[in-house]
């Protein structure tokens, strides 16, 4: 199917119809499940183009976000001896497996770094002893009030004399290429490793901007439709693997979602309600096309196409790139019908 972004609202398409996106041109919407759907001509098109995408390589793949558990004596393999922490007084939220739910943020650093609850007044008390002025938070995932900034050794050496045996690292939202990476993330293993994981994944560039929907009768999918009326439904889907242990989620999205995202303002999910809103609605679309305008200068292909991302679970990141070589989740082809 394809549809002419040349209204991202269409119902207040004679509000702002010289704002319109037309400068987008199209967007082909496939579907994902063992076949392409589509209510128009289109379907021999977007079979044509799924089929002609070849199979990753390992040099294709980034690295979005890592989630190790790993001994006090190695943090500094992962943020630095020298680097800076800042102790944590207000709890973000991120997402982890249940076994780590309740674990308590010590610091930010190059990734959030955590421990188990029963070792916060512990650690809290060694910091003191080093000469630190600190009020432990009474937020159970929170460690202290107030703000603090320690190095990475000045925490390791806490850590090890409060006798921690593993820290929870948290890190995402980097998409950094495998080949930058130069450490085995989580190879240390610990009594803990079982239960890290990898979010992997890859980048099909394309000259116009893919909007996805599952196709009838799945159910195990996820939907998240973009665009209101005019998407029709489309936008991104997340997947619950049944076949592959190791793989937990499988998450397919538009690249214009990062482009999104980099104008940094939120985009329209509901439609307004009132005048009020209406002007709001519209002053943050042209502001959002503007912004588009002056970042991507009118080249669709630095934000179509779409990403293919997989939640893996295993012990290290040289493992986890085993998996995503050999998954057919990151091949296009495996979303048409044979």
């Amino acid at each position: 199917m394809i549809i002419k972004l040349q209204q991202v609202l269409k119902i207040v398409e004679s509000t702002w119809r010289e704002y319109c996106w037309n400068h987008l041109s199209a967007a082909y919407v496939f579907d994902y499940g063992r076949r392409v759907f589509s209510q128009t001509s289109n379907d021999q098109y977007l079979e044509q183009l799924l089929r002609t995408i070849n199979r990753p390589t390992l040099s294709d793949f980034d690295l979005d976000s890592y989630n190790i558990s790993v001994r006090p004596t190695r943090l500094p393999i992962y943020c630095g001896a020298d680097g800076l922490v800042h102790l944590i007084s207000h709890a973000p939220t991120l997402i982890d497996v249940d076994e780590f739910k309740n674990w308590v943020f010590v610091g930010k650093s190059s990734c959030h770094i955590r421990i188990s609850p029963e070792f916060k007044r512990p650690v809290l008390d060694e910091l003191i002893k080093s000469g630190f002025v600190l009020g432990m938070s009474s937020f159970e995932t929170a460690f202290i009030n107030g703000a603090q900034a320690i190095t990475v050794t000045q925490l390791m050496r806490a850590l090890v004399n409060a006798q921690v045996p593993e820290v929870r690292l948290n890190a995402f939202g980097m998409k950094a290429s495998l080949c930058d990476l130069h450490h085995d993330l989580g190879a240390e293993d610990g009594p803990l490793s079982r239960w890290n994981w990898f979010d992997i994944g890859v980048y099909y560039p394309h000259e116009d901007i893919v909007l996805i929907r599952p196709a009838p009768g799945y159910s195990v999918f996820n939907t998240y439709p973009m665009f209101l009326e005019l998407g029709r439904g489309y936008g991104s889907v997340t997947i619950k693997s049944k076949t592959l242990p190791t793989i937990d989620k499988v998450k397919i999205y538009p690249r214009i979602v990062h482009a999104l995202k980099s104008t940094s303002t939120k985009h329209i999910t509901s439609l307004p309600n009132n005048a009020r809103s209406w002007h709001n609605a519209l002053d943050s679309v042209v502001n959002k096309v503007q912004k588009l305008d002056d970042i991507y200068n009118d080249n669709v292909e630095n934000y179509g196409g779409f990403r293919i991302e997989c939640s893996i679970t295993v012990s290290c990141l040289s493992r986890a790139c085993r998996i995503a070589e050999r998954t057919p989740y990151f091949h296009a082809r495996h979303y048409v019908q044979p």
